[in-house]
């Protein structure tokens, strides 16, 4: 699970940088967690409080990025985005 969720955010950024929509790349993130955890077979209100803050978070961080996008704190968050996916 955790080699998917990097290579989401990988791909995901690679969207962000083409389109520069935050919000976009934060609902495909929140998307995706919606549809594991109901694959998973969490209950349906624990996927949707789950869906609901990873969206939030995945805004901040989207968000972040395309802030400072050719800044080397570009590259901080980025790698402090994709060690917090193995937690």
């Amino acid at each position: 699970m955790i080699p998917i969720k990097i290579l989401v955010l990988i791909c995901l950024m690679q969207i962000l940088l083409k389109t520069q929509r935050p919000g976009l790349c934060a609902g495909i993130y929140a998307t995706i967690v919606f549809i594991f955890g109901l694959i998973l077979g969490v209950g349906f209100v624990g996927v949707m409080i789950n869906t609901a803050i990873s969206g939030v978070f995945a805004f901040i961080y989207f968000w972040l990025l395309d802030r400072f996008r050719d800044t080397f704190l570009f590259w901080l968050i980025f790698i402090a985005g994709l060690l917090l996916g193995f937690i």
